[in-house]
């Protein structure tokens, strides 16, 4: 899922500290912001999904991990009409892809973990 070679690109700068802290950040504040976004969704509370989906957006665009970033921005847009067709189909598909990259980040976490020893 993530564009690995793009991943190295940003993050080469960051050092590993910085980078096992902002996926730890990412962790802390995932099952929170999802939930929020769930609620919005049934809620059908358009304007707390486009601040949430476009503050999900921004975060896991640094990653570089296209589909959850676009899942997000389909969902914004949906919310920017006030727009309910197909929300909650796209909320299923945000909420797998932000799974994936989550446990994707998680591992690689682990092995900047392994490699501080």
């Amino acid at each position: 899922m993530i564009d690995w070679q793009k991943y190295n690109e940003t993050f080469q700068w960051y050092g590993k500290d910085v980078e096992i802290e902002l996926i730890g950040i990412l962790k802390e504040e995932y099952d929170d912001r999802m939930a929020k976004i769930a609620r919005n969704v049934a809620d059908r509370d358009f304007e707390q999904l486009k601040f949430n989906t476009h503050s999900l957006k921004g975060s896991i665009a640094n990653y570089h991990a296209p589909e959850p970033v676009e899942f997000a921005r389909e969902l914004e847009l949906l919310a920017k009409e006030s727009n309910s067709e197909g929300i909650d189909e796209l909320l299923v598909r945000l909420q797998v892809s932000t799974k994936c990259l989550l446990d994707e980040l998680l591992e690689h976490r682990q092995e900047l973990l392994d490699e501080k020893g």
